[in-house]
């Protein structure tokens, strides 16, 4: 064996050291692909979303075309965008916190899909409830003058920023159930070992659309 004092080949203290491995982009990739395609869903299904809250909150039962008539007759084709702004300057944080502590919540806590989706979906809600209740509060006050700043304003002036985390509770709960089925789904269904690309991305989409259907059948109680 070498003498302690002398150096060897593996150990040579005149080489440099090898630099660490560059990190990991996928999460990084993830956010952003999921912001991109937040936004877009966002922009298609928005007027939809408006429909929602106005029949929710309404004293009467209203069909999807009685809202709309409605919500046109009160203000207009715009009337059915009133506070987009809000979910789109949501998107990213909502997104890098929802994918961020998922990955966090599966390596520290459990490797469970389904537990650390509901984890992640949960704690979540501290930072979209503010969004959501501005944007709610938009929507379902077409008389409301002003912008988001203009609504964030009013609610922290009547009952201070507290306000903003009205609800929080249930949409606490619907994160949890909504984010637990379908990163869980996700992970029950993997793609087949060995796939092509095309093969893995279709599986990918097709898994994702059954949890979020899944999904969203389940949460709609609590988001009424």
């Amino acid at each position: 064996p070498p003498y302690p004092h002398r150096a060897t080949p593996d150990h040579d203290p005149s080489r440099p050291r090898p630099l660490p491995p560059p990190p990991s982009t996928t999460m990084y990739k993830s956010i952003l692909a999921g912001g991109v395609a937040g936004v877009a869903e966002i922009t298609c299904m928005y007027p939809t979303d408006v429909m929602k809250t106005r029949a929710q909150l309404s004293a009467e039962p209203l069909s999807m075309l009685q809202t709309s008539k409605m919500v046109l007759k009160e203000a207009g084709v715009m009337g059915f965008y009133r506070g987009i702004s809000i979910p789109i300057l949501a998107e990213a944080p909502k997104r890098a916190w929802k994918f961020g502590s998922k990955d966090f919540f599966s390596k520290n806590v459990t490797p469970n899909a389904a537990i650390a989706g509901a984890l992640a979906g949960s704690s979540e809600a501290i930072v979209n409830c503010p969004f959501e209740t501005i944007k709610v509060n938009l929507q379902a006050n077409p008389n409301l003058e002003g912008s988001a700043s203009a609504c964030y304003r009013m609610l922290v002036k009547e009952g201070g920023h507290m306000s903003l985390y009205r609800g929080f509770e249930a949409q606490a709960y619907r994160n949890c159930l909504w984010n637990g089925m379908y990163f869980g789904i996700i992970g029950h269904f993997p793609p087949p070992e060995g796939a092509d690309k095309k093969t893995t991305l279709l599986h990918k989409f097709a898994a994702g659309t059954m949890g979020c259907v899944t999904s969203r059948r389940v949460t709609s109680l609590l988001a009424s």
